[in-house]
């Protein structure tokens, strides 16, 4: 939306040329998790059970991290391109490593550094036993969570981390 928050913040930072625009999904959150998820579908809230269910039932431990500050930003990022990188590798038909040109990798490292000095950037990361295998970069304004491009380790999608990610930024 080119009148909506985002773009108003992005124009204070920086000079937009403004092309063709392509809708996205917008979710309006009520007041709690536990209100959102009521209002699931029964194959979602499945979906969301087994990946919770599935790390407790193996005695993994999970840890939802949000990178905020601009010293936080730029390491949690690497760890957003390997992920982002290996869901292309493992489905290269239908996926498309978005950064693997240098250029476009700088470019979103400058904007979410930039961002990150006037608190709107969040770098998601999803870890299981501490180990990294779900992120998301989002962008955070008042009343909005913008949920941009993801990454996720195939080697542990049994356990559903790229739906429980979400599932965390929208309880964040």
């Amino acid at each position: 939306d080119r009148e909506g928050e985002l773009a108003k913040t992005l124009a204070g930072v920086m000079n937009l040329r403004w092309e063709d625009s392509q809708a996205g999904n917008i979710v309006h959150l009520p007041a709690s998790w536990e209100e959102y998820r009521r209002g699931f579908r029964e194959h979602l809230k499945k979906s969301v059970r087994h990946g919770y269910n599935s790390l407790k039932r193996e005695g993994l431990s999970f840890q939802f991290e949000v990178a905020a500050t601009p010293e936080q930003i730029t390491p949690a990022l690497e760890i957003f391109f390997q992920l982002h990188r290996l869901l292309e590798m493992a489905d290269p038909e239908t996926r498309f490593d978005r950064f693997a040109d240098p250029i476009a990798r700088r470019f979103l490292i400058e904007v979410c550094s930039r961002l990150a000095k006037r608190n709107i950037t969040r770098v998601l990361t999803f870890r299981i036993q501490g180990v990294p295998v779900a992120s998301r970069v989002a962008f955070q304004l008042p009343g909005c969570l913008y949920l941009y491009h993801s990454g996720a380790d195939p080697a542990w999608r049994k356990y559903a981390p790229a739906t429980t990610i979400v599932a965390e930024a929208v309880k964040y």
